[in-house]
């Protein structure tokens, strides 16, 4: 394998298995000097570093990391690295300020063409960083993960989504953090050989933040199997703690105990401020419940301490973040951009699928659901060409706009999207049946009077609308199951109407329909 090539999978395994690495990167820039390439031989080296940073060894890490900026002028993007590095190696030596003040370096105008899968790194890093227990910018996170998704491997991307779901649980944005957790657990169960224990812990932890405990137990239990096999890759992350508090959640409190005096945690934990404070927590609500007050009361007081330091480490990052507004705000802007392009169906500009189902669960929601399928849209394409077809397809998308916005008055309530091929949706928000019916019909009037002079002047296009209305405690996925079987009785009984079936019949699983 060349050289390029096996540096590059050296800087994946910092993520899965940091055993023997720091002497195997120095092996690398070794043979990188011996060659004459001395950017890979500082790349190498800063791979041997953040190995370093990860164990623990903290003061030597950053010396190290401080040394290798210094030698990194020929190489922007090398020196933005080394930035990221840095502001990882501060924040797992507390020092928060000068952590958000190396990633904001790093992250500020970075080409967006340079080193793409060094950048998604540095914006989940980020993101990561510019959190609190306050306030997460979830913006900024899912902006990080559409950049991990596109350029790194599924190792990063599971690792990302991963630490969002834990950060989320930590603030207690439960609904996200179940988000994250899925989609990490998707991600894992797609691509098994890339779950590190790390990754499963911060999952578990997001379960436990949500009351799965007994998911988050088999997921631990999985993550200290793995652990035997690859170790951990960073000291913030400590999976036998997170097994502790979940025999805690599940009332077995010996258990509990035995996992946080664990042997082979013992070389390992506590090398951080944050994993620090976790555990005197931890350890003063096991004492507690073996009614070992004097013990609790004195890791209570070692929580409290550190919690102060916290505290003021976080009024540092506050600081720090005044510094890099401007940097966070552009990357809000390209967050809002990289998110209308995901959830934009690109021929129609409706929003898509994705946008549809976000609407769907929205919680709280009284929906009212219109699915509009073209009739005998196949001919059009067959007859005129894909081309009129997508000319047909945008311009119903139009009427569709136009029709909701004039029957509605001011649009307020009522969205429109593209949910694939020719079928659209319209969902209203708390509007009554009668309404409803009587938009939809406008709806098909619209549609049908629709001419098409620069396809054929004689073309005519129908539709068919099949409806369901909320009722209390019903998903809107159910809803779309209930729409759908209307729309499939509309095309069977002639075409070109408005039907609704009504509920019965209607599984309560969506997929049945």
């Amino acid at each position: 394998m060349p050289l390029a090539e096996r540096i590059e999978a050296a800087e994946e395994r910092l993520y899965y298995c940091l055993t023997g690495l720091e002497h195997y990167a120095l092996l690398l820039a070794a043979e990188a000097e011996a060659v004459g390439m001395p950017n890979a031989a500082l790349r190498a080296r800063l791979i041997a570093a953040d190995t370093v940073s990860r164990f623990g060894l903290l003061d030597r890490a950053k010396e190290w990391e401080l040394q290798l900026h210094a030698e990194t002028g020929d190489w922007p993007a090398l020196r933005r690295r080394v930035e990221v590095m840095l502001a990882t190696t501060c924040e797992r030596r507390g020092e928060r300020a000068e952590s958000m003040g190396w990633i904001s370096q790093a992250c500020a105008d970075w080409p967006e063409a340079d080193r793409p899968a060094w950048r998604a790194e540095a914006l989940m890093v980020f993101a990561l960083l510019s959190a609190s227990r306050r306030h997460v910018d979830y913006s900024l996170a899912r902006h990080a993960v559409v950049a991990v998704e596109a350029h790194c491997s599924p190792l990063l991307r599971s690792v990302t989504l991963a630490n969002f779901a834990e950060v989320a649980a930590d603030c207690a944005d439960l609904a996200i953090a179940t988000e994250f957790a899925a989609r990490a657990v998707a991600t894992l169960d797609e691509y098994p050989e890339v779950a590190v224990p790390l990754t499963l812990d911060s999952i578990a932890l997001a379960w436990l933040a949500v009351d799965k405990t007994d998911a988050a137990i088999e997921i631990l239990e999985r993550a200290l199997q793995l652990e035997r096999h690859l170790g951990c890759s960073d000291v913030q992350g400590d999976p036998w703690l997170s097994m502790s508090q979940a025999l805690l959640m599940a009332g077995d409190v010996g258990r509990a105990l035995e996992f946080l005096d664990h042997p082979r945690r013992a070389d390992w934990a506590a090398k951080c401020t944050w994993t620090r404070s976790r555990d005197r927590k931890q350890r003063a609500l096991i004492l507690a419940r073996l009614h070992r007050w004097e013990e609790a009361f004195t890791a209570l007081l070692d929580h409290v301490e550190i919690y102060e330091s916290v505290r003021s480490i976080e009024g540092d990052r506050a600081t720090a973040e005044s510094e890099t507004i401007q940097i966070a705000n552009e990357e809000r802007r390209r967050a809002a951009r990289f998110e209308k392009l995901a959830l934009t169906d690109t021929l129609t500009g409706l929003p898509n699928r994705r946008q549809v189902d976000l609407w769907l669960n929205a919680r709280g929601a009284a929906l009212d659901i219109a699915i509009i399928d073209l009739d005998h849209f196949k001919r059009v394409n067959d007859t005129y060409s894909h081309a009129a077809g997508d000319l047909v397809l945008q311009h119903i998308a139009e009427i569709l706009q136009a029709g909701m916005l004039s029957l509605t008055r001011d649009g307020s309530g009522s969205r429109v999207g593209r949910l694939g091929g020719e079928e659209f949706i319209v969902i209203w928000m708390s509007v009554d049946p009668d309404s409803v019916t009587a938009h939809a019909n406008g709806l098909l009037d619209h549609i049908r009077q629709a001419r098409f002079p620069e396809i054929e002047p004689s073309l005519v296009i129908t539709a068919s609308i099949g409806l369901a209305f909320h009722r209390p405690q019903v998903s809107g996925s159910l809803l779309l199951a209930e729409a759908d079987r209307s729309l499939y009785i509309a095309k069977d009984s002639g075409r070109d109407r408005v039907v609704f079936a009504g509920p019965k019949e209607i599984s309560q699983d969506p997929g049945a329909a």
